[in-house]
């Protein structure tokens, strides 16, 4: 199964892929500065797991598509005598080591902020807070990956951008708020993130008397795994069955 992972991995070394890791979370680290410095490390988590991080959920998935699909159309691995759905799994894990990455990258980006800015900022946040949530933000999050690669193969680029997007900003705000938040995924991350960070999904912080922060970090965090087991064994066995065409 390495082989497949580390042969897939190559496909995308020195292409925009692996420079969007980079490009995203520090675009988002310098908006977020330039626009309210005081506010800073709130709006940067705040507007990363809102807006951003459905987009590069989407995005990244979709760009291994594209570079997959747009001249050979997979007819480079269909032929071939091997596990069709090692090469789909195999994809998913990439795909899910390029957004922790970037993840990454986000997280120390702020850190770096903060320790240079400390004294500008409102509120700041210790490291092992910002660790923390950050790994519950792509465990909450990591369902997207299968789903937006799945997406990219049956429906293509902008379309898979489109509904990841628009369900990840629009369902993820809105259910993430009310009494049947678990029933979207996409409002997991989110709602998380109140009693992590202290900040609700508008991007003010909570009061010491609101109930969401009362909310449990490992229901979503489990559900997500979960459906990502699940998404991922089901597109593997879909794209198995796939033929050139």
């Amino acid at each position: 199964m390495m082989n497949y992972i580390l042969g897939d991995y190559l496909k995308y070394k020195r292409t925009f892929l692996k420079k969007i890791i980079y490009i995203i979370p520090i675009s988002l680290i310098i908006l977020s500065y330039l626009l309210v410095p005081p506010y800073f490390t709130v709006d940067s988590y705040n507007w990363w797991y809102t807006i951003i991080m459905p987009i590069t959920y989407a995005l990244i998935p979709a760009l291994m598509n594209r570079y997959e699909d747009k001249k050979i159309k997979y007819r480079a691995v269909y032929p071939l005598s091997i596990d069709l759905r090692k090469i789909w799994i195999s994809k998913i894990i990439v795909a899910s080591c390029l957004i922790l990455m970037a993840s990454l990258v986000h997280l120390i980006a702020v850190l770096i902020v903060q320790f240079i800015f400390g004294d500008q900022i409102f509120l700041s946040y210790s490291f092992s807070t910002l660790l923390v949530s950050s790994i519950v933000l792509v465990v909450s999050s990591i369902w997207q990956i299968p789903f937006c690669l799945l997406l990219a193969k049956k429906f293509g680029f902008s379309t898979s951008l489109m509904i990841n997007g628009l369900f990840g900003v629009a369902l993820g705000i809105v259910f993430s708020t009310g009494n049947y938040w678990l029933l979207s995924p996409y409002s997991w991350s989110i709602r998380t993130m109140v009693p992590m960070l202290k900040i609700m999904p508008n991007g003010l912080p909570a009061d010491a008397e609101n109930m969401m922060l009362n909310t449990s970090i490992f229901p979503p965090c489990i559900f997500s795994i979960l459906l990502f087991l699940l998404l991922s064994y089901l597109s593997s066995i879909w794209f198995a069955k796939q033929e050139v065409r």
